[in-house]
Order: structure tokens, then sequence, then C-alpha cells
């Protein structure tokens, strides 16, 4: 089985749980706790991030690469840009964000579609990109990276799980043990990536703390 499926398989299982995250839903007493203590804050948090660095996304067009249940693509698409579209190798992920955009009136700004970034044929680019939480499980990122240049038009805002913290290891046991790669980095490798890549640097944010597994928010373009 390639990385790509065992991602997928990963994602079809939790997906429900993943995104009552966001609402406080979940069945399990044990998620609920993890998610108190650990997820909930982390996940809003770099929402609010990332969406701030879009600035302003007015008349603009957006992909959300790896949208899973449309959470950041819904908020964008709040706030009048021309197009959001989001898109994620799991059908269950674009069944909730379909469901969630329908909810709130915004389907004709959002679209939503199971489709494999690295796969996918574009025609014309984007005026800006995010991916959040889509690294944590990217086999080959300079790959990734470079087809993002590609079809960037101005700015990019992307998150990368940072290398080491306290609970970490736990993650890294919890993915294993469901047979999901993951990756981590420390911001020179995500220095290096990017430059690599082509992009240049505009800011680096750490989302989380020494304890709790967290995030390099970047803001780039292309240079």
């Amino acid at each position: 089985m390639v990385a790509k499926d065992k991602v997928l398989n990963h994602f079809e299982a939790v997906s429900d749980a993943f995104d009552g995250v966001y609402e406080g839903e979940q069945e399990s007493w044990l998620y609920r706790l993890v998610d108190i203590l650990f997820r909930k804050a982390i996940l809003e948090k770099r929402r609010e991030v990332m969406v701030k660095l879009c600035h302003d996304v007015k008349n603009k067009t957006i992909l959300d690469i790896g949208c899973g249940s449309g959470r950041y693509a819904i908020s964008l698409a709040k706030q009048s840009p021309r197009s959001v579209s989001g898109i994620d190798i799991s059908p269950s992920m674009i069944k909730l964000a379909k469901s969630l955009a329908e909810s709130l009136g915004l389907d004709g700004i959002c679209k939503f579609e199971m489709k494999d970034f690295l796969d996918q044929d574009f025609f014309g680019s984007f005026d800006i990109i995010i991916t959040a939480g889509i690294f944590d499980y990217v086999e080959k990122p300079v790959e990734f990276l470079n087809k993002i240049r590609a079809v960037l038009k101005e700015k990019a805002v992307l998150s990368f799980p940072i290398k080491w913290t306290v609970m970490t290891p736990l993650r890294i046991a919890w993915l294993s043990r469901r047979k999901c790669p993951n990756y981590y980095y420390t911001k020179g490798q995500i220095k290096r990536l990017l430059d690599l890549s082509g992009f240049k640097i505009l800011s680096i944010k750490r989302i989380g703390s020494f304890l709790v597994p967290g995030n390099y928010v970047v803001l780039c373009k292309g240079r």
C-alpha cells in the first residue's frame, strides 16, 4: 500500500471525530479529553492565524489543498472572495465540507472536490493557496511545494508540524500504529525546503507550546 492510500485510510476512519473538534461533539470521552487538553485550542488558533495571513481576499481566487471538512475554506468564503476551491483525497471529508457550505449558504462560492493535488492538472492559477495540516503527511515535500509555486499568483499560507514537543512522540506512535505516515520539521528545515522550491518567506509564526504538538505557519510567495 502506497503512502497516499495509508493517509486516506486514516482520514476516512477518523473524519467525523476529527471534525468534531470544532463543534465539541465527540462521542468518545477519550477524544473529548484529548481535544480539551491538546487539540481544540491549537487547531482554532492555527485557523485564526492562517485566515488572517490571507489578509484581503475580496475578489481573490483561493485554493485550499487538503481542505478536510472545509473549516478554513468556509472562514475565507465569508470574506467575499471570487471563489474558494477545496480539494481533498478523502470522500468523507469532502462530504462534510459540502454539507457545511450548503448549511451556511456558501456553496455558491465554495466548491469542494475529491482530488489529489499532485495528480491534478490545473487550468490557470490561484491568487492565494492555503494548506493546513497537510505537510504532516506529505512524503515528498519539495515536489509538493514546486507544484504549489507553479499554480500560485500572489501568496501561500502553509503549516508545517513542529518537529519536537513533549507530546510529539505520542502522536508519532498513534499515527504509526494506524499505519499512517507522518513527518515533522524544524524551522531550519522549512526554510531550506522553501528556498529549494523557489519561495520567499515573508513570515514564520509558531503555534503551540513546548508541550503540545503545534505548527509553524508560513506566509510566502514565489521568487
